[in-house]
C-alpha cells in the first residue's frame, strides 16, 4: 500500500465511532467465516448468499452486545457505506451488508482480532 492509500484510509477511519469500527471488524468476521465454509463458490450471486448468511451471524455477534436492536445495526451499516468499507444490497427483500475490497485492504494493515479483543468483544 502507498502512502496516499494509507493516508486516505486513516482519514476515513478518523471520525468513525466505536460502534462503527466493531460493526466493521465483525462484517469482516462473520463474512470470513461464512466463505470459509464454501471456498470454492466465487459467483457474484454467492457473494450475495454469503452476504446474507454473514448479516445473520452479524445479528447473534453484536445484538445486544453493541446495538440494543436489528433496526440500529442497520442504520449504522447503511451509514458505513459513506466510508466504502460496506456495500449494502437486497436478498430476497432483506438488507444485506457485504465488505468491500477495501476493507479487506484495511484488515490486511490491522489486526482487527486482537482490536476486538482489546474491547472485550466475543468473536462470533
Amino acid at each position: 500500500m502507498v502512502a496516499d492509500e494509507f493516508l486516505y484510509i486513516a482519514d476515513v477511519l478518523a471520525p468513525l465511532r466505536r460502534n462503527e469500527i466493531l460493526f466493521l471488524g465483525a462484517l469482516h468476521r462473520c463474512y470470513t467465516q461464512v466463505r470459509g465454509e464454501r471456498p470454492e463458490a466465487h459467483l457474484e450471486g454467492d457473494r450475495f448468499t454469503f452476504g446474507r448468511e454473514a448479516t445473520q451471524l452479524l445479528k447473534i455477534a453484536l445484538i445486544p452486545p453493541v446495538f440494543p436492536d436489528w433496526i440500529t445495526l442497520e442504520a449504522v451499516g447503511a451509514s458505513l457505506t459513506r466510508t466504502g468499507f460496506v456495500k449494502e444490497a437486497t436478498v430476497e427483500s432483506a438488507p444485506v451488508f457485504l465488505p468491500t475490497p477495501l476493507l479487506s485492504g484495511l484488515v490486511s494493515l490491522i489486526n482487527i482480532e486482537a482490536a476486538c479483543a482489546a474491547e472485550g468483544q466475543k468473536k462470533p
